[in-house]
C-alpha cells in the first residue's frame, strides 16, 4: 500500500476533503454548544432572508353562521439579498531544509514525508477548529460577524432582521432572590423566541467573575442544584458538556446549564468582565443558528466540493509537497434579541 507521499508523486496532487471537520476540540465552548446547524453551498456567498413575521397562527372561534367570520393566514414576508461568506486558508510547504531537519535515523524519504504531512495537517485542523469557534461565538455573543473582505462588511444582526439587544441585571445584595431574578430571564427570552419557542431546548449562560460566583454560590441559591437525570448519564447535556469542557466548570440549575468561562481571554472580551450571555438552545433544523459553508478558492479545481472544511496537498518540480487547508463560513443567528446579556445591578 503506497504512502500519502508516494500517492502525491504519482498524482501530484491529493484532495484531503474535510476529513478532520467533525473532530472537536476539547475546551472550545460554542463549538461544543452544538447551536448551528450546517448548509453547505457551492459559491461564497448565500441569499440572506430578513424575516418579518408577526403572524398569529392560533385560529380564534368563529361564528358557524356567518360565512364572512374566518381566520386568515398572513404569510412571513422576506427581504433578500446576497451576503459574502468569509475566507480563510493557511498554507504551508515542506522545505528542504525542513525536510532534511525531520528525517530521522533509518527512515525513508517517504516515511519521514509522510510524517511531516501529517503534522501540518493536524495543525491546520487545529487552527480551523479555533477559527470556526471565534465565528461562531461573533455570532452568537456579539450578534454579528464580522468582514474584512467581504463585500457587506461587518453584519450586525441586530440590524439586519430589526431586532433589539434584550438586557438584563442581577442583584445580589444579601436578601436578594436569585431564582426569581433567573427565571425573568427564561420569560424574556421565552418572549423573544417567538414562533421558534416550540424548537427551544434549553438555555445555557456563559458568565465570567464575580457573576459566575454568584450565580453558582448566592445564598438564595446554596443548595439548589437539581439535575433531572445524573451527570454522567449521556443523554444529560450538562454531562456531555463537561465532557467537552474540561477546563471550565459546568452546573445546572432551573434548566439553565451555566459554564463559568472566566480566563478565557476572548470570550471575556465578548462577554465581559462580570457578566453574564444567556443564550437559548434551538433545535438545528430551526434555522434560528446558521453556519453557511463555503468552497476553496486557491485552486482551480481542488477545494471545491461544497463542505465545511478542504485540504489537500501538491507536489512541485523537486518533489517537495505544499499542505493547502481552505474555508469559508458565515455565521447566522436570525433571532439576536433571544439572547439576554447581563451585568450586576450597582
Amino acid at each position: 500500500m503506497s504512502t500519502a507521499y508516494e500517492q502525491l508523486l504519482v498524482e501530484k496532487i491529493i484532495d484531503f476533503g474535510d476529513s478532520f471537520s467533525d473532530v472537536k476540540q476539547p475546551n472550545n465552548v460554542i463549538t461544543s454548544l452544538n447551536l448551528f446547524g450546517d448548509e453547505n453551498l457551492s459559491i461564497n456567498k448565500v441569499l440572506n432572508d430578513r424575516l418579518v413575521e408577526d403572524a398569529d397562527r392560533v385560529n380564534s372561534e368563529n361564528s358557524p353562521y356567518v360565512n364572512s367570520d374566518f381566520n386568515t393566514t398572513e404569510l412571513p414576508t422576506f427581504d433578500s439579498h446576497f451576503v459574502e461568506l468569509r475566507t480563510f486558508k493557511r498554507v504551508d510547504k515542506i522545505s528542504s531544509r525542513s525536510f532534511e531537519q525531520a528525517r530521522g535515523f533509518g527512515k525513508t524519504v517517504a516515511e519521514t514525508m509522510d510524517d511531516q504531512i501529517a503534522k501540518y495537517l493536524i495543525e491546520h485542523d487545529i487552527a480551523y477548529q479555533n477559527t470556526l469557534e471565534t465565528i461562531l461565538a461573533e455570532a452568537v455573543l456579539s450578534g454579528k460577524q464580522s468582514g474584512v473582505y467581504t463585500a457587506q462588511g461587518d453584519l450586525s444582526f441586530f440590524a439586519e432582521f430589526n431586532q433589539t439587544k434584550s438586557t438584563a441585571t442581577f442583584d445580589f445584595s444579601t436578601t436578594a432572590n436569585v431564582l426569581a431574578q433567573l427565571d425573568a430571564v427564561q420569560r424574556q427570552i421565552r418572549q423573544a423566541a417567538r414562533s421558534k419557542l416550540k424548537s427551544m431546548q434549553g438555555i445555557v449562560c456563559l458568565c465570567t467573575g464575580n457573576m459566575a460566583q454568584n450565580l453558582a454560590y448566592h445564598k438564595s441559591i446554596l443548595d439548589a442544584v437539581i439535575y433531572a437525570t445524573p451527570v454522567n448519564d449521556p443523554a444529560n447535556f450538562v454531562g456531555t458538556l463537561q465532557f467537552y469542557l474540561q477546563a471550565y466548570p459546568v452546573w445546572s440549575l432551573k434548566g439553565i446549564t451555566f459554564v463559568d468561562v472566566t480566563g478565557d481571554s476572548y470570550l471575556e472580551s465578548l462577554i465581559g468582565e462580570n457578566n453574564a450571555v444567556f443564550v437559548p438552545r434551538f433545535a438545528q433544523d430551526s434555522g434560528v443558528f446558521k453556519l453557511f459553508n463555503g468552497i476553496g478558492t486557491m485552486h482551480a479545481t481542488l477545494g471545491k466540493t461544497p463542505a465545511k472544511f478542504h485540504q489537500y496537498a501538491i507536489v512541485d518540480e523537486m518533489q517537495f509537497p505544499t499542505l493547502i487547508s481552505e474555508s469559508a463560513h458565515l455565521a447566522i443567528n436570525n433571532l439576536p434579541q433571544a439572547v439576554v446579556y447581563a451585568s450586576i445591578s450597582n
